[in-house]
């Protein structure tokens, strides 16, 4: 078994373990135990794991990436001799589970129930029996959080993918893909198809048991009426409330009464609060979400004094206005925005042209408007003493697929009270902050990002993905030598792009691709041969060929790309990735420094 594996890269902060090409039980098995070997092994260097269908995925700190990958070849090079005895020891200590999940097929819950009938020329009472005597075995968890995708459907109900994906599934709902099943936890689009539904919640993110499935669970399905779904969802759901009600309950107790700071009057396209994201989570389906230009972030967050990782105001394309409720030290950086403060005088209404990429005192009573970008697409406001909010799954960050983070997990509204995390430091710092203007210049220069012209191409240095070598030769000379641009279906999810002389991408493949982990930064080439550039809120797992990566210090660019925006690739090696990486973090180290000597002769420290 393990003198097969072999280790692939995958983007310059990650290795995946590849222990075979098809997706069988012999090779989850070796997946899973090789998830518990290396979780007890506690590697230095590893932020965490993503087990997959033949794949086990490390996610790994770039500076510590070649440390990881020999003590990975030693620790597999030992397994060879000691596999069995090692491996059984961990998989006692950890005993699998069996999860049942009851499951209504009544019409109202399976829409395609009679079409997967009728393909399979059975009745749905046949269905109904099938999918409820077969054991399934939990491959991985992906596309949102808590998914399960379940390995062991009877081969007779294999069912391909809906052509047209529905725009909204229903939370709970269980359905067929090809040989697969899975359940829906949340309300998304959708192409499965759908043959019934569950009363269980499947992920929990305010409760001590996160995801109701983990990779490894054995399950069965037991069908049960319209009436018994009715009866365990109220069951199931008021439980679930008063676990999060007595969490809630316990940490507010230790919370003091919250200071005001901003109240937001307009937000004309999308605004949210962001800090660096959720790490440790993938197993279960969760993102790393966050910021999405994070270098952005964290300089927004050194000119104001603050921890380089407090929440901030993520603001998509300006149109933001804010009703300032009491005097603040703020920093705007990221995209070119046009920011003005509108403050009453003894004259009337005065007007504050704030700079970017500077600590600013804005005043109490004040409306702050931010205008539409002219260049870039995101930026970011960070306030003196940070932002307060819920911390979910160790961050602060927005994430509305799965409600949690920021303010009750959605974008800003008209009328949301945002408050300061630290009240005292920001009084402090507003005090001594009137002799900032003498000492500061009007930006400084090492805290912009790279700059975006509207114009330029941007650069993006990407190394070969763990599919570069079945792109056809043309498609690597159209990938590495002709011009792309950034479509207009762009989010914190992902970009995509397209040539453009209109060629696109092949890749020379005669079998199905196998789900495995992706990253921040992975190249996918769906069918339509228009490459995908994945973002901080990607799904984890991805089904399609991964043909390169962006390199971590480049994302900051694909962040501020607009559509349209035009885009050059030029290869590189991996260790030039990674050395690129770690000149970026003292990069940002000095700079953090420098921002502080600053910040010391202003007083504002």
């Amino acid at each position: 078994m393990v003198q097969n594996l072999h280790i692939v890269p995958c983007v310059d902060s990650a290795l995946s373990i590849e222990v075979a090409q098809e997706v069988s039980y012999e090779a989850l098995e070796t997946v899973h135990r090789l998830y518990k070997l290396f979780v007890v092994a506690r590697l230095h260097g590893v932020r965490e794991y993503v087990p997959a269908w033949t794949t086990l995925t490390l996610v790994v700190d770039p500076a510590c990436w070649e440390s990881v990958f020999q003590k990975v070849q030693a620790i597999l090079a030992e397994c060879e001799f000691t596999e069995e005895c090692h491996l059984r020891t961990i998989h006692t200590q950890q005993q699998e589970r069996r999860i049942d999940v009851p499951v209504c097929y009544d019409d109202e819950f399976a829409p395609d129930l009679e079409t997967v009938a009728a393909r399979q020329c059975l009745t749905k009472k046949d269905i109904v029996r099938l999918h409820t005597e077969a054991e399934y075995r939990v491959g991985m968890i992906g596309f949102v959080p808590g998914f399960p995708y379940l390995l062991g459907l009877p081969r007779v109900l294999a069912t391909p993918r809906k052509s047209s994906p529905r725009l909204s599934v229903e939370a709970g709902s269980v359905g067929i893909a090809g040989e697969y099943t899975g359940i829906y936890p949340y309300a998304t689009p959708g192409g499965w198809n759908i043959i019934g539904r569950t009363p269980l919640q499947l992920f929990s993110p305010h409760t001590e048991q996160l995801s109701l499935f983990r990779v490894g669970d054995r399950v069965r399905f037991y069908a049960i009426s319209r009436e018994e779904f009715a009866s365990i969802e109220h069951t199931y759901s008021h439980i679930l409330s008063e676990q999060k009600q007595n969490v809630c309950s316990a940490d507010a107790k230790s919370i003091a009464p919250r200071t005001p700071c901003m109240t937001v009057l307009e937000s004309r396209f999308r605004a949210t609060l962001q800090d660096a994201g959720r790490h440790g989570y993938r197993q279960y389906g969760v993102p790393e979400g966050g910021a999405v230009d994070i270098r952005a972030m964290q300089i927004a967050n050194m000119l104001v004094g603050n921890m380089r990782n407090e929440v901030v105001i993520e603001i998509l394309w300006g149109g933001l206005v804010l009703s300032i409720d009491q005097e603040l030290v703020c920093a705007f950086t990221g995209a070119d925005v046009t920011i003005e403060a509108h403050h009453p005088t003894s004259h009337g209404v005065g007007i504050q042209r704030i700079p970017m990429n500077t600590p600013v005192v804005i005043q109490a009573g004040s409306v702050l408007r931010i205008n539409p970008a002219s260049s870039g697409v995101y930026a970011y406001c960070a306030v003196r003493g940070g932002i307060d909010v819920e911390i979910v799954l160790g961050s602060g960050s927005t994430y509305e697929t799965a409600r949690i983070g920021g303010i009750k997990g959605r974008a800003l509204h008209a009328g949301d009270v945002i408050y300061v995390r630290n009240p005292m430091l920001c009084k402090q710092s507003v005090m001594r902050s009137y002799r900032a203007s003498a000492v500061l210049p009007k930006y400084i220069p090492e805290s912009r990002n790279y700059a975006i012209s509207n114009k330029a191409p941007i650069r993006l240095r990407i190394i070969q993905g763990q599919d570069w070598g079945k792109v056809t030769d043309v498609g690597r000379q159209i990938l590495l030598r002709e011009r792309f641009y950034v479509l207009p279906r762009a989010n914190a999810m992902g970009v995509c792009i397209a040539s453009c002389s209109g060629q696109r991408l092949v890749v020379h493949t005669d079998n199905a691709m196998v789900s495995r982990a992706v990253m921040p930064g992975t190249i996918q080439l769906p069918p339509d041969g228009c490459p995908i550039i994945l973002g901080r809120e990607a799904q984890t797992t991805g089904g399609y060929p991964v043909i390169a990566h962006v390199c971590s210090v480049d994302m900051p660019r694909v962040a501020q790309a607009r559509p349209f925006q035009e885009l050059v690739f030029e290869e590189i090696s991996l260790q030039t990735a990674q050395k690129l990486y770690i000149e970026e973090v003292h990069r940002l180290a000095e700079l953090e420094q420098r921002i502080q000597r600053w910040l010391r002769a202003a007083m504002l420290l």
